[in-house]
């Protein structure tokens, strides 16, 4: 064998015939210093793992809140139809754009047969009645530009046709006549059955034909009662028919609860009232004990 330390060949195991060394011992050494630098390898891997493994649970956690507020705050703006309160223009005069509708596009040789709003009217069509080329619902009304002229035979300038405060697109649903001026009040808005448990009780005709009633899952954070749900382009009221009378009804809004104000319960049935305001916020009916834990801090 050769010597590890003089590294000269040697017959004997026990000890070297050139230095003397005791191979025994020198032997046992490189074994113990091998044994250890493999336990702190060893270590070192397991180190380096438990470090990935805690970052991929750091992340995990993150999505996982990340996500949770992001559906809570859903304000389930998914309803894109008339995003901003509907203008009511009764004194437009025919043949002419409002102000706030103004493009300047100017008509040429090269456009006039495009349709750059996509509404079924060319530039020239819409040049010629005084419409948006930008806008394919000049009125707001509900209705495009080309469905009024085309289909409706409506106004495509004003929002109601006859000025009797009520939108040509209610008249058109609730087949109305679209040129008679309707008396205030004349015409009451019905109930609506969404559901088994909700019903709505539109205060006007444009909340009858254009409001809109969300629902969506339910929030697990709070353990919430109920699915969530929101109004759009609704005023009036949302009957809500209960099993359990012990509850609340919150907005959630950045991943907080807030108690709604303008609610009442009786005879198993919550009566909300929503005005323009209570529009696209997330409503959440939940028991009143998990409402206290809430609170306390128990479902933060």
């Amino acid at each position: 064998m050769i010597c590890p330390k003089c590294n000269k060949e040697t017959n004997t195991k026990k000890f070297c015939t050139n230095c003397g060394a005791d191979l025994e011992e020198i032997i046992k050494n490189q074994k113990k210093e091998a044994k250890e630098k493999k336990g702190e390898k060893f270590i070192k891997v397991k180190t380096k793992i438990a470090l990935v493994l805690f970052l991929i649970f750091a992340l995990f956690v993150a999505y996982i809140v990340a996500t949770n507020i992001y559906f809570s705050n859903k304000n389930f703006k998914n309803y894109e139809s008339n995003a901003e309160t509907t203008a009511k223009i009764s004194d437009i005069k025919e043949n002419e754009t409002p102000e706030w509708e103004l493009k300047d596009i100017e008509v040429t040789e090269e456009n006039k047969d495009e349709d750059y709003d996509g509404d079924g009217l060319t530039n020239q069509r819409e040049k010629e009645l005084g419409t948006n080329i930008m806008n394919a619902d000049t009125d707001n009304d509900g209705i495009s530009d080309g469905d009024e002229v085309n289909n409706c035979n409506t106004n495509p300038l004003k929002w109601s046709t006859s000025d009797d405060n009520i939108s040509d697109f209610a008249k058109i649903v609730k087949k109305l006549d679209i040129n008679k001026k309707y008396g205030e009040g004349e015409i009451k808005p019905e109930a609506i059955e969404v559901n088994s448990s909700v019903t709505l009780k539109p205060s006007d005709l444009e909340s009858e034909t254009k409001g809109i009633f969300k629902e969506f899952t339910k929030d697990n954070k709070i353990n919430s009662y109920k699915p969530v749900f929101s109004l759009y382009n609704f005023e009036g009221e949302v009957e809500y028919k209960l099993d359990d009378t012990d509850v609340v009804l919150l907005v959630a809004r950045n991943g907080k609860y807030t108690e709604f104000e303008n609610y009442t319960i009786a005879d198993r049935k919550m009566t909300i009232k929503i005005d323009e305001d209570s529009n696209s916020k997330d409503f959440v009916i939940v028991t009143i004990q998990n409402y206290k834990n809430y609170q306390k801090g128990g479902n933060n």
